[in-house]
């Protein structure tokens, strides 16, 4: 079983989804489900997800691909609002990174943007960011 951390801040209106070992297309629904389930979630929060160091990406195959894009699909309308606000997520190593920026390459068209950090401060900034001007300079 996946470890996972969710936690929502109101103030921040924002969700926070820590990943502490393995993710792959079954951790990826999973977590869908537990943000859009959660009593605290409201569509318009954005979402910050935390590559912890000893996170990895397992594999994503073609029917990982196709099962995650029917769960996608199948939420209904107001929670798929909340696959199109802004997402960052932090991964300090680099290689990782790269793996990760795949994953979102082969999960689909995303609607709404989604950005990967390799840190928090440059995250949160992204995040809180209000102009595009601010969003470019932290791109």
């Amino acid at each position: 079983m996946t470890q996972m951390s969710l936690h929502i801040d109101k103030s921040k209106r924002r969700a926070e989804i820590v990943y502490r070992d393995e993710l792959n297309a079954e951790t990826v629904i999973n977590a869908f489900m537990a943000l859009t389930d959660h009593a605290d979630w409201r569509p318009e929060y954005k979402r910050l997800y935390v590559w912890g160091p000893e996170a990895r990406m397992g594999d994503f195959r073609p029917d990982d691909r196709a099962r995650f894009l029917k769960f996608k699909r199948s939420l209904c309308a107001d929670k798929m609002r909340a696959l199109c606000t802004r997402t960052a997520h932090i991964c300090p190593d680099p290689i990782k990174r790269s793996h990760l920026h795949f994953w979102i390459e082969l999960a689909a068209n995303p609607a709404g943007q989604i950005r990967v950090f390799a840190d928090r401060e440059q995250a949160e900034a992204w995040l809180e960011a209000e102009t595009e001007d601010e969003l470019q300079l932290t791109a």
